[in-house]
């Protein structure tokens, strides 16, 4: 990505995006000013349903994987009793 002929690209993307995002602004100061003031901050705040959906399916396939791989991983771990 330290490319500069790909910047302009990427940067023309983001101006045709800016202001066209389908969330609301103040909602989002608002939410942001809730989490900050809140007894337990989350590590990371998602807005809007798309950014939502994405890290939920990004968590269930982690959670996927890790159910299907657990044992192996578990395996990796020394034997006491033979050490």
């Amino acid at each position: 990505m330290n490319n500069p002929s790909s910047w302009s690209g990427i940067r023309g993307v983001l101006h045709q995006m800016h202001g066209a995002q389908p969330g609301d602004p103040a909602k989002a100061a608002r939410a942001v000013t809730l989490a900050l003031e809140s007894a337990v901050t989350p590590l990371r705040l998602q807005l809007g349903t798309d950014s939502v959906g994405a890290v939920r399916a990004h968590a269930e396939q982690l959670l996927a994987d890790l159910s299907n791989w657990e044992r192996v991983g578990i395996e990796t771990a020394v034997d006491t009793a033979a050490a």
